[in-house]
């Protein structure tokens, strides 16, 4: 498999589109009776970090980054789904957002998902972006997996997401250096986490950002 950033403008953008679509209908999130495919066609996608993971020309999974610009001054979860946290690192700087991780059903596992992991750990690292937050459904198994990433969903009480078919959702919160010493992160994700942030790594270039 392959990684590869993908920009609205690319042909590429299409399967993203598709396989978002795909996962919030199984998910629940969509409802296909009263939503189409343009609903995951987001302005933001255009200042967003879409990566897409590819076996040849199969994309198997996709996940999007958001982070705090001047056209968009918050992340989308306050933005679009008018969560506020009184948090400190709500509306700092050095947040980013990890929402959209869908994976293919030719691609159940925990190979997909743990690549964009390290993905987006060491594209934080370039960033300086350490604070993560992310919305799961409020579904104990959907949370428990995300716990054991390493996110805290103690941060925010539930909330129900008018924006995607009413769907009853939490914030989770993580600082990635502590979710390296984090009691309730298995042993292999902290070697991720460390992994990520210890590699060596060139000076990024100015897009890297999505500007």
């Amino acid at each position: 498999m392959h990684l590869r950033r993908i920009r609205p403008r690319d042909d590429d953008y299409d399967r993203v589109i598709d396989l978002r679509y795909r996962g919030f209908v199984e998910s629940g999130f969509i409802d296909p009776r009263r939503t189409g495919h343009a609903a995951m066609r987001l302005d933001r996608d255009e200042e967003s970090i879409i990566l897409g993971l590819f076996r040849r020309c199969h994309l198997h999974a996709t996940v999007t980054l958001n982070t705090i610009t001047r056209r968009f001054p918050g992340m989308a979860m306050e933005l679009d789904k008018k969560v506020v946290i009184p948090h400190a690192h709500f509306r700092d700087p050095g947040v980013l957002e990890i929402t959209k991780l869908v994976v293919d059903h030719g691609a159940r596992g925990r190979r997909p998902a743990l690549a964009l992991l390290f993905a987006s750990t060491m594209i934080a690292r370039v960033l300086g972006k350490l604070h993560l937050w992310q919305v799961s459904r409020d579904v104990p198994s959907d949370v428990s997996w995300r716990v054991g990433l390493g996110f805290d969903y103690s941060v925010s009480g539930p909330f129900v997401d008018a924006d995607l078919n009413q769907m009853p959702s939490r914030v989770g919160y993580l600082y990635l250096p502590s979710a390296t010493v984090n009691p309730r992160v298995p042993g292999f994700i902290k070697e991720l986490y460390r992994d990520a942030l210890s590699a060596p790594l060139e000076a990024a270039p100015p897009e890297a950002a999505g500007a």
